[in-house]
């Protein structure tokens, strides 16, 4: 469809070859695999592609971030990528809004709450982790944000209205819900 649509808008495409691969290897490929690479929206990337990552000669994982922004892709495409699938293969996972073209707040606590929403078998804990340390190790700041740490000065926002139950030998379980706000702190 996008080829036809380029035809359409005069644009000439006789020198696009297709590779034959999915988009996802395509692109990839051209990529300079060493440095650090982010991976944003993903509705379409499939448990096949991230099983041939581990094929590409000079790939290293731990330079390669897959963000989701939820509720973006529930306005642009009415879906959501599987998530889950991302995490079962380990893979770095980060949290965005993209803009608000797409979507009505840019408040990442929000796109968490779709998440959430979606998928509630991933625990709370690693939901922030991908909202703030995976993110900040992203764009380098890892040394100075993310998380608390001794020489860090991350900033501090309190999440109010969680749900507390207690799970197996009393473990606090935290949730989401639909009142969960922020208040900054710091």
């Amino acid at each position: 469809k996008i080829l036809e649509r380029l035809k359409k808008l005069g644009i000439n495409t006789s020198g696009w070859v297709p590779t034959g691969e999915t988009s996802f290897h395509s692109v990839l490929k051209n990529l300079p695999l060493k440095n650090k690479l982010l991976f944003v929206h993903n509705t379409f990337t499939s448990q096949d592609d991230l099983d041939g990552l581990s094929l590409k000669k000079g790939f290293d994982p731990q330079n390669l971030f897959f963000c989701f922004c939820p509720k973006a892709n529930l306005y642009i495409e009415n879906r959501l990528p599987d998530i889950l699938l991302f995490r079962d293969k380990g893979m770095k996972i980060t949290v965005g809004t993209d803009s608000l073209a797409s979507n009505n707040s840019l408040s990442v606590l929000e796109e968490l709450k779709t998440i959430y929403l979606h998928f509630p078998t991933i625990p709370f804990d690693e939901l922030l982790t991908w909202a703030t340390i995976n993110g900040a190790e992203f764009f380098g700041w890892e040394k100075e944000l993310g998380s608390f740490e001794k020489g860090k000065r991350p900033g501090v926002n309190w999440i109010k209205n969680l749900d507390f139950s207690s799970g197996k030998r009393n473990q606090v379980k935290v949730h989401l819900t639909a009142k969960s706000n922020i208040v900054k702190i710091i």
